[in-house]
């Protein structure tokens, strides 16, 4: 395949990337999208990246207008590229208010989005799906129900209406540092932590609860093309899940053994009442 029909066939393969993960989006996000273009825009920082290596002035102007929301992919590319100039100018960047509205959030939601799309290339079905974990915690959330959270704010993990509701499920492993989780479409054991779980894309992250975190209050340096959901990625596993409500039974049954059951629930079914300081398996 030569040169040219390898770059037609990336661009077809990016735009069918791009229109999947719009798709996912609610209308009022793709509104958000397509608001901000132009001088605005942080989708064109990788070329005034390279206007500005080049030696452009105009490129200099372009990005200072951006600011600190452009910052952290400048400061990204100067180490990469070892460009001490560039280094420097991203780091007076981090202390610049943007003097143009940017579509810094929205795009920050957009990669969320990518990260679930990339997800179903390597899912499983839940009914039967094994998941090894380390750590002493685990978490199970909807990241597209979440994508608002994680690039703007919020700890649904420690909320517990969130929980009761179903937006995110998660207990601890302890004394267990590592377990092999189990998935089972079935009904709860008697006996197992009860939880609940709400879908809506059709695929459910099992990971780290720190996953579902989105930036601190106040955080300036934000990522137009990141949330702190990409750190966790490579440490967790996504299941298929048919998008509904359901009551998600977590059993130890042997050290590091974890049976997780998953049992559809009627829409109407109310919140559940959920105590932080008792999601500990039985």
């Amino acid at each position: 395949m030569g040169k040219k029909s390898r770059e037609k066939k990336q661009r077809k393969e990016q735009g069918e990337k791009s229109a999947a993960v719009e798709a996912m989006l609610s209308p009022q996000a793709r509104a958000e999208l397509e608001k901000v273009t132009g001088s605005g825009d942080l989708r064109l920082i990788p070329a005034h990246i390279e206007h500005f290596v080049a030696g452009n002035e105009q490129a200099r102007f372009a990005l200072r207008a951006l600011g600190r929301d452009a910052a952290v992919p400048v400061m990204r590319a100067a180490k990469e590229l070892a460009h001490a100039e560039l280094e420097d100018f991203a780091q007076k960047l981090f202390a610049t208010k943007p003097a143009v509205e940017t579509n810094l959030m929205i795009l920050r939601e957009v990669s969320v989005m990518e990260q679930i799309e990339a997800g179903r290339g390597r899912s499983a079905p839940a009914d039967g799906a094994k998941v090894t974990i380390r750590g002493t915690q685990v978490g199970l959330f909807d990241p597209a129900r979440h994508a608002k959270t994680l690039a703007r704010g919020g700890r649904p993990r420690n909320e517990p209406a969130a929980l009761g509701a179903g937006e995110i499920a998660w207990f601890l492993l302890a004394p267990q540092q590592e377990a092999e989780l189990e998935c089972r479409m079935e009904a709860r054991t008697e006996g197992s932590l009860a939880l609940r779980l709400r879908v809506s894309s059709g695929l459910v992250f099992i990971g780290s609860p720190e996953a579902s975190d989105g930036p601190r209050l106040g955080e300036l340096r934000l990522d137009p093309f990141h949330t702190g959901f990409d750190g966790h990625v490579g440490a967790g596993a996504f299941i298929e899940l048919a998008p509904g409500l359901y009551e998600v039974g977590a059993l130890r049954t042997a050290p590091g053994k974890v049976r997780l059951s998953f049992a559809p629930l009627p829409e109407s079914s109310p919140s559940a009442l959920v105590d932080l300081a008792a999601l500990a398996l039985p």
